[in-house]
Order: structure tokens, then C-alpha cells, then sequence
């Protein structure tokens, strides 16, 4: 099985919506000039997040399970490319989404863990 939409997405706390629009079928994705590839997928033990963005910009990235519950938190500023390896093999199996907010834009990508 093999997870690779990349969403659009506008998420909110508790009180609000959410919406989610599927824009690509790829693990890799140019918005903008805006490069973002998270791989592998389907992962086992580690996912890598490489960004690679047209200008510097304050970067905020969260991974959620399926039911909305936030797992990781990274706030960094001033990024122009980042390169981030991250541990999930204590992570069920199962769908996550990955939210990446930069440049005022939100990208959300589902993977799966084996």
C-alpha cells in the first residue's frame, strides 16, 4: 500500500474546521519554488523532510495521528533548506499526516508506517 497526496490544508484548534483539498499525486512537490520531499513512504523506522525553499522563512512542522492527536512539534527560524531525519519506530502502524507551515502556506502529507 502506498500513501502519496499532498494536501492543502487549513487546521484549527478544538472550536474550528477543518478542510483538507488534495492538490498533487507525489511525494515531492514544487509550490512557488518551494521544493518540500518526505520519503520514504510507506516508512518503517525514520522519515526524512528535506525543504528547500525560495526564500527564508520561520517553518513550523507537526506530525498527527489518524485521530488528530499531535505527536511531534518543530519550530525553527530563518530556514532556507533543512534536512531533518526523524525517528518513528515507536509509532504504531498505521496513517499519520505531516503538516509543514511556510511562507504562509500549509502542505499537509499523509504517510504510512509499517
Amino acid at each position: 500500500m502506498y500513501f502519496s497526496d499532498i494536501y492543502i490544508a487549513r487546521f484549527s484548534t478544538i472550536s474550528g474546521d477543518y478542510r483538507i483539498d488534495t492538490i498533487l499525486n507525489d511525494s515531492t512537490f514544487d509550490f512557488e519554488n518551494n521544493n518540500i520531499c518526505i520519503y520514504p513512504n510507506p516508512a518503517e523506522n525514520y522519515i526524512n523532510i528535506e525543504i528547500n525553499l525560495s526564500d527564508t522563512s520561520d517553518i513550523v512542522i507537526n506530525i498527527y495521528d489518524i485521530m488528530g492527536r499531535r505527536l511531534l512539534n518543530i519550530n525553527k527560524q530563518n530556514i532556507l533548506k533543512e534536512f531533518i531525519n526523524y525517528d518513528i519506530s515507536e509509532f504504531a502502524k498505521g496513517l499519520y499526516f505531516i503538516t509543514i507551515i511556510a511562507d504562509n502556506k500549509q502542505y499537509v502529507k499523509k504517510i504510512f508506517k509499517n
